[in-house]
């Protein structure tokens, strides 16, 4: 019963074929932060794990969980059919947010509820560092624009399907060092998706966020360092130390949501949560 959510809405997915200790405790800190930083706003999780409500420890009355009877490993055709469906069927008074549930906030970032259509992060550098320019794990859609809404959900799935019809296509022309190759419905998809659906914006060199309409889209783009930041350097640190803590509290100066991607970052996910819960004194 989606009306049972009222305010704007965060929705992430938690689909596997066994939960282990480490995506359990990450979803927990991701509810739990993003929940006490951010007063209006609600979490919807879907799930295939039929358990989950019962072994999360956090518990909220802003926190929804809903069963799907879904394990398929072709998970962004998954989730790309179920996030188009969720903007039919939830209220359209409020913004939709999709975020995988290992970005993290480091601080209150209310201020990303203000697109008009649709909002995305980007990286300007991104053909320098070989990263994609856009990020399919973080995605705002106003749904009181319902014309534009439909206009852009219908302009990127079809998009997506010609993406996952010719990925070899794609693979040859669009060339992204150090990401693996495989099933475009299982990685990369959206990412894929995005740069074929946005080609043509130029992308401005410089920090600052900055909107745009095209193809009768209004969108606004969000720089990546600041609200999806995945830094390299996180992966570097062993251990919890003091130099991890110093570098933590560095980067939070100028990030509001951090990508906690790969093993390598998530290790690190209690000296973030920590951090932050004492920053804002969180209980």
């Amino acid at each position: 019963d989606f009306d049972l959510i009222k305010r704007n809405s965060i929705v992430t997915y938690f689909i596997y074929e066994n939960i282990n200790y480490e995506d359990l405790r990450l979803l927990e800190i991701f509810c739990e932060l993003h929940i006490n930083l951010n007063p209006n706003l609600d979490i919807t999780i879907f799930t295939n794990i039929s358990t989950l409500k019962d072994n999360l420890n956090f518990k909220s009355v802003r926190l929804y969980i809903y069963k799907i009877n879904i394990f398929d490993k072709k998970f962004i055709d998954t989730r790309t059919i179920i996030n188009y469906l969720l903007t039919i069927y939830f209220s359209k008074n409020k913004y939709i947010c999709f975020f995988d549930f290992d970005i993290l906030p480091l601080c209150s970032y209310e201020e990303i509820f203000s697109v008009k259509t649709v909002g995305l992060t980007y990286y300007p550098e991104w053909k320098t560092v070989n990263k994609f320019p856009f990020n399919g794990g973080f995605q705002i859609l106003n749904l009181s624009n319902t014309k534009n809404i439909q206009k852009f959900n219908d302009y990127f799935i079809k998009i997506y399907e010609k993406v996952i019809t010719n990925q070899k296509n794609y693979y040859s022309i669009i060339k992204i060092e150090n990401h693996r190759q495989g099933d475009l419905s299982s990685w990369w998809g959206d990412q894929f998706s995005y740069l074929e659906l946005l080609n043509g914006i130029k992308i401005p060199e410089f920090k600052n966020d900055f909107e745009i309409n095209f193809k009768g889209v209004e969108y606004k783009f969000f720089h990546q360092q600041v609200y999806n930041n995945a830094p390299i350097k996180l992966k570097l640190f062993e251990k919890y130390d003091e130099q991890l803590m110093t570098y933590i509290e560095r980067i939070s100066s100028y990030t509001k949501l951090i990508h906690l991607t790969g093993h390598k970052r998530k290790k690190h996910m209690e000296q973030i949560y920590q951090f932050v819960k004492n920053k804002f004194n969180l209980i």
